[in-house]
C-alpha cells in the first residue's frame, strides 16, 4: 500500500521518535495524495486479526486489559494499549 520495502518501513519505523515522525516520514518521503491517505486509513480502522493471528491478538488484548472482550480490531487495541481507550470499559469505538 506504501510502495516501500518492508525494510524501509521498517528502518523509518526504528528511526522515529513517535508516530508523529513516521508519518511525517511518509508524506515527505513518499508523497501520498489524500486520497491515498484515505484509503490506507479505512484499511487499517477496520483491519481485524486473520485467524492464524487470533490467539496472538487474544492474548495482547488480555495482557492490556484482562477480561476485555470488546477489542476486535488492531487499531482499538493499540489505542487500549497508549491509553486512547480506557481499560476496564470494554469498550470498542
Amino acid at each position: 500500500m506504501l510502495h516501500v520495502s518492508d525494510q524501509q518501513f521498517l528502518d523509518a519505523v526504528a528511526r522515529a521518535k513517535n508516530d508523529d515522525d513516521v508519518l511525517r516520514w511518509i508524506r515527505e518521503e513518499l508523497q501520498p495524495s489524500e486520497a491515498a491517505i484515505a484509503r490506507m486509513n479505512a484499511f487499517i480502522e477496520h483491519l481485524e486479526p486473520r485467524p492464524e493471528q487470533q490467539a496472538h491478538f487474544d492474548a495482547m488484548l488480555q495482557a492490556a486489559d484482562p477480561g476485555n472482550t470488546a477489542v476486535t480490531r488492531w487499531v482499538d487495541l493499540l489505542d487500549l494499549e497508549e491509553g486512547r481507550l480506557p481499560k476496564g470499559s470494554g469498550a470498542a469505538t
